[in-house]
Formats: structure tokens, sequence, C-alpha cells
């Protein structure tokens, strides 16, 4: 059988080791380099060849991945454009193989071996967005174990920024598999795609490392970093972490926090609160920092309880509202903590108003049904604990604001969950001047 040497240069294997749904991926022996280690050859299959489309797909690709050089992307070692037999991309075999196989063999990875990957990868991912180069297909199949490193290959869906976008749709977005790490933006549209619409992929492929599953859905309440994951997947992009770097800033911060000492918790606590009280509406960076702050307290110790409290304390509607935007499942975790803060506390009568307008506040601005819930649990369970008439005032204004059918579902499950709901309504006149249906169902609760 006659060997066909591509460019002069490379002598390709009978029969692809690889195919995708347009190209084909062959071993080849370097006739330059005869010790080296046999690279691949990626080309268009001959259906693909002669379609104009795909033709000119893998050309850019083939200038894109031509263009950079950084550890964490795939190299190229040669590639023609023009070659009669079509155009060719030639880069080191990856000797570790894919993600995909890598969590196959290994299994879910922890934490800490799941950011190593993750640093490899958005250092990658950061080199490309500072080319203008956005990647748009960062799978587990995209990801490469080479010499060591882990590198992004396969640019099939690259854009760059300054080049219009000539194609809505891709095979790559449709497939299995690679779907659940797609950006819901770019499932619309795959000109609609951003840097931040990458992040979302990063944050799929971290979520993928650590459960060793689809990411299809939120991660569960049991994975440690999903405040991590949700906040880099989040459905709007404004919401997510603003790079790659910043993701791996977050996820670093997560598990390795810096150590505490009681005098820094004071302290903290105080310029937090200062500048609560002094700003209706905090940056966007130093919000996303005292929300991680507050979670990370630990509550059960006096001193970090205290702070939380006095932190809190300070919060205004807008400010939750704030909150919300930059991280919801945060803010939803602190306003909950704040609820059994308070309880644990047990300053007394005069020390509930303020949580009680901080709960009020987060409550009539917000139309969330799980901050309603939350807002009314806590101001019976507080109100109750301290016979407080000044939380059934606060409840009583949530209570006569027009609601929806969702809205008023969780006020009622959250009264329900106080177990304060004759104490509430001790004086039957609050009932009876609520509005229907909020009215019949806190009775059938009564009669209950």
């Amino acid at each position: 059988m006659t060997e066909l040497i591509v460019g002069e240069r490379f002598v390709l294997s009978s029969y692809p080791f690889g195919a995708g749904a347009f190209g084909e991926v062959f071993r080849v022996q370097d006739l330059q380099r005869p010790d080296d280690h046999d690279p691949v050859m990626k080309r268009l299959n001959d259906e693909s060849a002669g379609h104009p489309f795909h033709f000119s797909r893998f050309r850019r690709e083939i200038r894109t991945m031509a263009s950079v050089e950084h550890v964490n992307v795939m190299p190229v070692i040669a590639y023609d454009l023009d070659d009669p037999l079509g155009p060719w991309l030639v880069s080191p075999f990856a000797d570790g193989g894919n993600l995909a196989d890598y969590i196959t063999l290994h299994g879910p990875l922890s934490p800490d071996d799941s950011l190593k990957i993750l640093r490899d990868v958005a250092a990658g991912v950061d080199y490309i967005h500072t080319r203008a180069i956005l990647h748009r297909d960062l799978s587990p199949g995209n990801v490469l174990l080479l010499n060591g490193h882990w590198v992004i290959s396969d640019f099939g869906l690259a854009h760059v920024s300054e080049q219009p976008v000539s194609f809505q749709t891709s095979y790559s977005v449709t497939g299995y598999g690679t779907t659940d790490f797609c950006s819901p933006e770019q499932k619309q549209s795959l000109a609609s795609a951003t840097a931040l619409s990458d992040v979302y992929s990063l944050g799929k492929l971290f979520q993928y490392m650590q459960t060793g599953a689809s990411p299809a859905h939120e991660p569960g309440s049991d994975l440690p970093l999903r405040f991590e994951i949700r906040k880099a997947t989040a459905t709007s992009p404004q919401d997510r972490y603003g790079s790659p770097a910043l993701f791996v800033d977050g996820v670093v911060a997560a598990i390795h926090p810096a150590p505490r000492d009681p005098e820094s918790v004071s302290d903290m606590a105080e310029q937090y609160a200062e500048d609560l009280s002094e700003s209706s509406a905090l940056p966007t960076s130093d919000t996303a920092a005292m929300l991680g702050w507050l979670v990370d307290l630990d509550i059960k110790k006096v001193g970090e309880r205290d702070a939380f409290i006095d932190v809190m304390n300070q919060v205004t509607g807008n400010h939750f509202e704030r909150l919300t935007k930059v991280d919801r499942e945060r803010a939803m975790t602190a306003l909950s903590r704040f609820e059994e803060a308070v309880l644990d506390a047990d300053r007394g009568f005069n020390h509930a108003d303020q949580p009680a307008r901080v709960f009020a506040a987060a409550a009539t601005g917000n139309t969330d049904a799980t901050i309603r819930k939350i807002a009314v649990r806590a101001l019976a369970r507080i109100g109750g604990a301290n016979n407080r008439w000044f939380c059934l005032d606060r409840l009583q204004e949530i209570f006569a604001r027009p609601a929806a059918d969702e809205l008023v579902s969780a006020m009622v499950d959250g009264l329900k969950e106080s177990g304060e709901v004759r104490w509430v309504f001790q004086d039957n006149s609050r009932l009876e001047q609520l509005p229907n249906p909020l009215r019949g169902r806190f009775r059938a609760l009564l009669k209950g």
C-alpha cells in the first residue's frame, strides 16, 4: 500500500482513530522529527470537505489555533490552509486523554483536585479572551491532558470578537453531552455568546469534575462548592463571575479561606456595618465579599454570631435587593441564618425590633416566594419568642399587600413552619382585615 504523505512531511496512518460529525483525526509520523511521539492530524471527512460552510469553518479553526500560544492551549505543530488534499492541522498527541476519559478512570474528584484542573483550563480560556477569542465549546471532550498540563482544544466554534458571526447554530450545541455545558444565551443564538458564556461552561465543567455526572441540573445541596458553581452558571450573564480568573479566585477562597481571629471578625463586622449604614448600594465586588464573609461565619460561636447579627441589622430593602442580584443563593442563606442567629442570641424584647425591620424590608421589597416565606417565618418566631407586637405589625403589613398565588402559599407555609399561628392571630380582628384568599388559608391553619 502506498503511503500518503501530507505536506511533504507527515505520513498518515491508514485509518482515522477518531472522528466527529465533520472531521477525522489520524495518527501521523513526522518525517522531520522521527523520534517524537507520533502527533495527530485533523482533517475534514470527504463529505464535509466539499461543503463550503464546513470548509470555511475548519479553515477559521486552523487560523485561530495557529494564532495563539499558551501552555494551556493545544499547540500547533504545522498546518496548511491550501493543500490540494484539503486544509489540515497537526498537533501533539494528548498522552493523558481528555477530561471525560480522566473522570471515567478516576471517578468524581475532590474539590482540591478539581481546582488543579480548573486553574489550567481557566488560564487557557483567560488567555484566548485576551486575544478577543471566545471558545464557545468547552466540554470534557475538548479539555485534554498533554505533558502534565490540561489544555483546551477544538476551536471549531471559536469566534474572534471583531469578526461577524455568519452562523447561528451548530451540532456542538445540540449533540449529546455538550448541551449540558452550554450557556442559556448560547443555546438561544450562537451569536449571543460572550466571554461570560465561557465562564458558564467552566462552571459546568467544574461541577462535572466533582460529580462525574452530567451537569444538566443545578448542583445539589450536598456539593461543597455549590455556591461558586451556581454563581458561575447563573442564568443571567451579569450575575456570573466576571472572568475565568475571578471564578478561580472564588473557588480558592471557598476551599482555603483566610484564617480569622476574634479581633479580625469584630473589625470586619464594624467595617461592613459602617459601609451598609452609609450607602444604599455597595459596589458588586464589596457585596460579593461581604456575602461570602457572612455565609462563612460560624454562628454557633458567640463572637461570630454577634458579628453576623451586627452586620445583618444594617441591611435595608435596597441592600437586600442588591444582595440577591449579586448572589441569590448566598443571600437566601444569609437571611435564613439571620433568623437562627437572632433566636439563638436571645437578646431580649428590646433587640427584636431591628431584625424585624430587616425581615420586613426584605419581604416587601422583593417578590421572591422563598424570601417571603423566610421573612414571615422569622417574624412570627422572633415575635412569638419575645411577645413583641412590633413583629405583629410588620407581619400585618406584609399580609395586607396584594400577592400572587405563589406568594400567598409562601406566606402560609412560612407561618405554618413558625409554629406561631395562634400567637399571630390572638387578636381575631387582624385576621379579618386580611384579603382573600390569604384570610381563608390562615383561617384553615387556625382550625388545623
